[in-house]
């Protein structure tokens, strides 16, 4: 067969590192085998999805270079490839099935849903939907519909037996259908959910191989079903051992810096990324370990592909990936070496503007003044901590606030992070505290710009959060917290 793969990520948030791991997968294996490599836009997410991020899609993955041979900018035979624009073919689809009684109509409030999922939590069963609306009457149906009640359309799935599946990779896999539950395939708004549209897109696109991680196993017997239920030919499916942080944990924003923005902005070179996903779920002949993206793909076999569940992503490894990389460019391209160096200042100066010339009196301040913004991390505190508007509240309110702000930080998505919503929080952490004081509000202001800069004097505190990459204000804010507890320690 020919080979096609897809990467297919959603515009609703900075690119994930996991992104482009599976988009490099994907184009490889399509590339080492003469094929075709897509990108398609999964925006059916109307409320999250911005054409901004799809922007920022497009940019990270041409800055590592992953190009693609179809996709959104460069067309292609199966065009349009964002699913937005792609509504009506769905919609055929999801009557097809509609009328083989593969989906039914489901009215059900939030309220009941949620409802019968506390009923389920409290008895211990199994959270999946009822099949409520599906045994509906017939004169039960024509009422609701007369009164335009709102639904959505759910798959049928059997409720005895098992749903078998093969990994390409992995072997054959299996689930009781106990496991499973009736998922919704078009919402109420007439926009498709993600199983739909990635099925029929598969099919229609003429996917070979749909390559993704193993975060994305449990969706396959829906998938699978469906197939069968279309009488399509399947795709061979390969699950890749999904990123994994400190302690064996899926890597999560909330804990990582898990954007290809970030790693661009520190200054990271995007060879020695690609490198670094390689690494993760493939072994190289030889244990080799530097590799170029046309090296790893004339090697590439999927038998060498990790088996495993997890694939740690250790920043010290990368760091000393990207140490090599950045050594042997200075060697032997010393001008390319200097040009990168001075896009990098250069978009540092962009970025901060301005700000950082309200203190500056010689340029040399400018690196003095302003390298926390860059910095990796910064030195542990030691003087800023004595000024006199903290001695005033003391460190252990202090420590309090900031652990604080730190929690409504990190739950706060990468398109919140703006001077605004950072100053609505911090406002939102002073009035829990019932902080109204300017002896409080100055303390407070003060120990987060002593937690982010190391410094007792900033450009405006929220203009400086909004700057600093977001994985540094949070990773700072703790690293305080940490140092402060330290502190207090009798």
């Amino acid at each position: 067969m020919d080979v096609r793969t897809r990467i297919a990520p959603s515009p609703t948030g900075p690119v994930h590192v996991g992104t482009a791991y599976t988009a490099l997968f994907n184009r490889t294996f399509a590339h080492k085998h003469g094929g075709q490599f897509i990108l398609r836009i999964e925006d059916t997410d109307q409320e999250r999805s911005k054409p901004v991020y799809e922007t920022m899609i497009i940019d990270a993955l041409k800055w590592l270079g992953l190009t693609w041979d179809e996709g959104t900018d460069v067309g292609g035979p199966y065009a349009s490839y964002r699913q937005s624009e792609r509504t009506e073919i769905y919609r055929e689809y999801a009557q097809i099935l509609l009328d083989k009684g593969i989906l039914y109509k489901c009215w059900c409030t939030p309220k009941r849903l949620e409802l019968l999922r506390k009923r389920q939590q409290a008895n211990k069963e199994h959270i999946g939907y009822d099949k409520h609306c599906l045994h509906l009457s017939d004169e039960e149906k024509k009422e609701l519909e007369a009164r335009g009640e709102p639904y959505v359309l759910r798959l049928n799935m059997p409720a005895e037996g098992e749903v078998r599946w093969m990994d390409f990779l992995r072997g054959e896999r299996k689930v009781n259908c106990t496991e499973l539950t009736d998922i919704i395939l078009m919402k109420s708004d007439g926009f498709p959910t993600y199983h739909l549209a990635n099925v029929v897109d598969d099919h229609l696109m003429k996917i070979s191989h749909v390559i993704r991680g193993l975060e994305w196993q449990d969706t396959t017997p829906y998938h699978w079903y469906m197939y069968d239920a279309f009488e399509w030919e399947k795709p061979k499916f390969i699950h890749m051992a999904w990123m994994m942080g400190e302690g064996g944990k899926k890597l999560s924003k909330r804990r990582n810096p898990v954007s290809v923005d970030f790693y661009r902005s520190a200054g990271f070179m995007p060879e020695a990324l690609l490198n670094f996903f390689g690494l993760l779920n493939y072994s190289y002949p030889e244990d080799k370990e530097i590799f170029t993206l046309d090296e790893f793909q004339n090697s590439f076999e999927i038998e060498r592909m990790s088996k495993g569940e997890g694939a740690y992503f250790d920043l010290v490894k990368l760091k000393n990936i990207n140490s090599i990389y950045l050594r042997d460019l200075a060697e032997k391209k010393p001008d390319e070496f200097k040009s990168r160096l001075m896009h990098y200042f250069e978009d540092w100066v962009d970025r901060i503007g301005a700000m950082a010339t309200e203190r500056m009196e010689l340029f040399s301040d400018f690196t003095t003044q302003n390298w926390f913004y860059n910095a990796w991390d910064i030195p542990t505190w030691k003087d800023p901590w004595d000024v006199k508007h903290i001695r005033k509240v003391g460190l252990e309110p202090l420590k309090d606030a900031l652990l604080d702000y730190q929690k409504a930080l990190s739950a706060l998505d990468g398109n919140e992070w703006t001077v605004e919503k950072l100053e609505e929080t911090a406002e939102q952490v002073l009035q829990a505290k019932g902080w109204e004081s300017k002896k409080e509000r100055t303390a407070f202001f003060m120990a987060v710009r002593i937690a982010v800069s190391g410094k007792t004097m900033t450009p405006p505190i929220f203009d400086t959060l909004a700057t600093v990459e977001r994985f540094h204000v949070i990773s700072r804010l703790n690293s305080a917290v940490e140092y402060l507890v330290f502190r207090l320690r009798p």
